[in-house]
């Protein structure tokens, strides 16, 4: 599970280091761990598939698409190293 949220915000801060938690998906409570990304390579590699998978989030963040449809790669880039967002990854371990 990937969650954008906004970079130094107090509530996603303690993720920064990775942190265990509990998560309620459609009812059913399950542990896991968060934590911020905070590798640019990996940043950029999460952005490319956030929004290859949800492009309608590319207008939102400002991102052109390109004549073919796609993204545009270089300002995904960008935006993963200028953003004032940052990705949450949530790995699901169990119920």
């Amino acid at each position: 599970i990937r969650v954008i949220c906004p970079k130094g915000d107090k509530y996603w801060r303690k993720f920064t280091y990775g942190s265990p938690l509990r998560i309620t998906i459609q009812g059913t409570q399950y542990q896991g761990w968060a934590e911020i990304i905070d590798n640019p390579e990996e940043a950029r590699k999460e952005w490319r598939a956030i929004i290859k998978n949800k492009p309608e989030l590319a207008s939102q963040l400002n991102v052109p698409i390109l004549e073919s449809g796609e993204p545009d790669i270089e300002l995904i880039d960008t935006l993963a190293n200028m953003s004032s967002l940052d990705i949450l990854r949530i790995e699901i371990s169990g119920k």
